[in-house]
């Protein structure tokens, strides 16, 4: 028995060295020295902007005469609650030490005047926004105009000012978020908010930055997923896929048919009301991202049969064909029978109401044709349309049967599918947008996509619910949307992409900390030139950004190893 402890303590010091060392990582890390594994960069920001130019000379920022001047006739709304946040988010932080002399700060950071008045250095005085367009946008929409240029003590401005410039209020978010980033606590002392003098041109490289959140395998309180919202804006992420029901649980509470979340819900209460769905909607316009709802059909929809009987096909135990799973008694929406799609057409019809994006997520992917095979009424079906046999091209017709219902309601919406859609076939508008999630040959499923002149997003290589040890940002952070072989023109054809974060193993107590910051490369990706894949650079702007959510109150967790956040609260 003591050789078999031996070889394990050998064997668990083998593990832990090849972690350690033998990964075969492009991130320069102190694993064996004093200190952290990584150095923080101090006051860059993440996305990395178009362009941005900083330099030497800095400024302090005085929380307590610092002004947000923006004094446009026609306030916007967005851009007053955004000033809002942010000046909270800079100065005010949730982790931020509120005492002092107790965690080894000589001086409060509110107390910067007196910094200055002591040391006599320069002040950042106001940032100026200034909104070029005449029309305040409420809603945000797919293709909004982000561009911002932001100028701190700028050559060209008066000293100790700054300006903001975009010519929509979605713009002036974004780079709020950046003005956020740059302003940094010293470093030295925790005693003084510091700026350095720079100038950003900024605008997004994808419209479709997006982040996926499964609230059926678990349920995850409003409160949460407002969280999530307030991280995708602190990282430039623009869509809010909601994944909001599944096989597991119906948390959607439907006035239009009730009883599919009572009796598809896991428990009284794990439902998501008519109001809270306004609430994490309001909550996401506000911060110019778009919530995007998914109600996946025909599969992937055992939690709607109890709820609407006759609805799921009925499978024949003694038919069926495969033996990979235990026996369900029902299987994928029954397509056989006209009452099913009548119901599909009012749910939608009050889907369509609810959620004001332009797109809906019409899903179709792995659809279990088994049961379809063990039941007469669907292949007597098949029979009449002559595609005996041929399943895929029954899934085909349902979800082209679908998406000509969600085409005649009076709020029509642009349908996006799984990638498995394209693959069976069926025929879809150039509007109909193509989601790649299968992780084997994504490249190749890109490129036969946008061969056949339809838009693509990107989610293959994304799914932030896989974990392993060590540092595994490095992979999300070198995938490029546009790493297949195709012409420009195919490459255009791509939309932008997703993280995602499946919940069978994840729910409230750990959504935050595994998908931030590792999906902040992701947001990257999206929103930076293609060019920038410094992945050193990256993990010192990884290290600071993580604890700049840590200082603003989101768990997110280490992404480089063994460190540390200077100025957070640990009680």
């Amino acid at each position: 028995m003591r050789k078999y402890a031996l070889l394990s303590i050998l064997w668990a010091s083998l593990v832990q060295l090849c972690a350690f060392q033998g990964l075969p990582s492009r991130v320069n890390m102190n694993t064996w020295g004093f200190g952290p594994w990584v150095q923080s960069s101090v006051g860059s920001p993440l996305p990395t902007p178009q362009t941005f130019r900083s330099t030497a000379e800095q400024l302090v920022v005085d929380p307590n005469n610092f002004v947000f001047n923006y004094a446009a006739n026609t306030q916007c709304e967005v851009v007053v609650k955004g000033i809002e946040r942010y000046r909270e988010r800079i100065f005010n932080p949730a982790r931020w030490p509120r005492k002092p002399a107790e965690n080894n700060i000589r001086q409060h950071p509110k107390d910067t005047s007196k910094v200055a008045q002591q040391q006599a250095v320069k002040v950042l005085q106001n940032l100026e926004i200034i909104i070029s367009g005449s029309v305040c946008d409420t809603q945000p929409k797919f293709g909004d105009d982000e561009q911002y240029t932001l100028k701190i003590n700028w050559e060209d401005l008066e000293p100790g000012t700054s300006t903001l410039s975009s010519p929509t209020v979605w713009g002036a978010l974004r780079g709020l978020d950046t003005f956020s980033q740059l302003v940094f606590l010293s470093p030295d002392d925790g005693r003084s908010f510091i700026v350095n003098t720079s100038l950003t041109t900024d605008f997004p490289r994808y419209s479709w930055r997006g982040v996926l959140v499964d609230t059926s395998r678990h349920f995850l309180p409003v409160s949460l997923l407002r969280e999530v919202i307030d991280i995708m804006e602190q990282n430039k992420l623009n869509v809010f896929h909601w994944h909001i029901v599944d096989d597991n649980s119906f948390p959607f509470e439907s006035e239009v048919f009730p009883e599919l979340s009572n009796q598809g819900r896991y428990h009284p209460g794990r439902t998501y009301s008519p109001a809270q769905v306004i609430d994490v909607i309001e909550h996401a316009r506000l911060r110019g991202i778009r919530v995007v709802p998914e109600f996946d059909t025909p599969g992937h929809t055992q939690s709607w049969g109890p709820g609407q009987p006759g609805l799921l096909t009925a499978c024949s135990q003694a038919k069926l064909t495969s033996a990979a799973r235990p026996f369900l008694p029902y299987g994928p929406i029954d397509p056989s029978k006209d009452a099913n799609y009548e119901f599909l057409r009012r749910l939608f019809d009050e889907i369509t109401r609810v959620f004001p994006d332009e797109f809906l997520h019409l899903g179709g992917d792995e659809v279990d044709f088994a049961c379809w095979a063990s039941n007469e009424d669907v292949k007597n079906y098949m029979d009449q349309l002559n595609i005996t046999g041929d399943y895929a091209a029954l899934e085909a017709h349902y979800i082209h049967r679908l998406i000509d219902i969600i085409n005649s309601l009076e709020k029509k919406k642009k349908p996006i599918v799984w990638q498995e859609v394209f693959d069976n076939g069926v025929p879809l508008s150039n509007d109909t947008v193509v989601h790649v999630w299968i992780g084997d040959n994504w490249q190749d499923e890109m490129a036969k996509v946008t061969r056949a002149n339809k838009k693509v997003i990107l989610s293959a290589g994304w799914y932030l619910n896989y974990i392993s040890y060590g540092l595994d940002w490095e992979k999300y952070y070198l995938q490029d949307p546009e790493g297949f072989q195709g012409t420009p023109q195919q490459k255009a054809l791509v939309q932008g992409g997703e993280l995602c974060m499946w919940g069978e193993y994840v729910d409230y107590t750990a959504l935050v900390s595994r998908m931030f910051p590792r999906g902040s490369v992701i947001a990257e990706r999206l929103w930076s030139s293609a060019n920038v894949v410094d992945v050193n650079n990256m993990a010192a702007r990884l290290e600071e950004h993580r604890c700049r959510l840590v200082r603003r109150g989101h768990d997110a967790q280490p992404p480089n190893g063994s460190g540390f956040c200077p100025f957070v609260v640990l009680d």
